[in-house]
C-alpha cells in the first residue's frame, strides 16, 4: 500500500504475522529472532528442529519458539506457512521452551 494512504505505527506492534506458501521439500535454517514465534501450515505439513529435537507439526497444531530459539523449518508437500510473531515485552507469560499449542 501506498505510504501517503497508511502513515507508520508511533509504537512496536505487539504482534506481526505472516503468510507464506512453499513447494514440497523447501527448507531453511533460522537464527533466533528477538520476538517469539507461534508457527504453523494451514496446508500441508512442517518439521521444526531446534539443535537436536524435532517437531512434526500437521496443520491443526502450532509449535510455539520462545524468543532467541534458532530453529530450521522443513515444508512436506505443499503447504502455507503461517507464523505469528510476538514482542518480546509481551513473551514474558508464555512458555520459555519450544512448546506444541493445540
Amino acid at each position: 500500500m501506498s505510504n501517503i494512504r497508511h502513515s507508520a505505527p508511533e509504537h512496536t506492534p505487539a504482534v506481526r504475522a505472516i503468510s507464506i506458501g512453499f513447494g514440497s521439500g523447501y527448507h531453511w535454517a533460522r537464527r533466533g529472532s528477538d520476538w517469539g514465534e507461534l508457527v504453523w501450515a494451514s496446508r500441508g505439513v512442517i518439521t521444526v528442529t531446534v539443535g537436536s529435537l524435532l517437531w512434526v507439526v500437521p496443520s491443526h497444531q502450532s509449535l510455539w519458539l520462545p524468543p532467541a530459539t534458532t530453529h530450521a523449518v522443513r515444508m512436506a508437500g505443499s503447504g502455507t506457512l503461517r507464523q505469528v510473531y510476538v514482542a518480546p515485552a509481551e513473551c514474558g507469560r508464555l512458555p520459555m521452551q519450544p512448546r506444541v499449542m493445540l
